[in-house]
């Protein structure tokens, strides 16, 4: 794992991911994961597409503020 906090908008091996962060550390209690999938429909429409957007520098730079803090307290 290169970067502790990242951005990438590069399709990913989820089970690759958690692997390397097991690979970092032998004292990590636990690892949790979300993987969501879209309606296909929204106030009776069809949705074809979803599309995420952030503020990358800022969005990083909140991350880095969590994982600095959760480090803090919870070593």
């Amino acid at each position: 794992m290169s970067d502790a906090v990242r951005l990438q908008q590069e399709d990913f091996s989820q089970d690759e991911e958690i692997r390397a962060l097991q690979a970092c550390s032998k004292r990590i209690g636990g690892i949790a994961t979300f993987l969501g999938c879209a309606r296909d429909f929204s106030d009776g429409r069809e949705v074809s597409e979803i599309r995420f957007d952030a503020f990358g520098s800022m969005a990083l730079s909140e991350m880095q503020k969590l994982r600095t803090e959760a480090i803090e307290r919870f070593g």
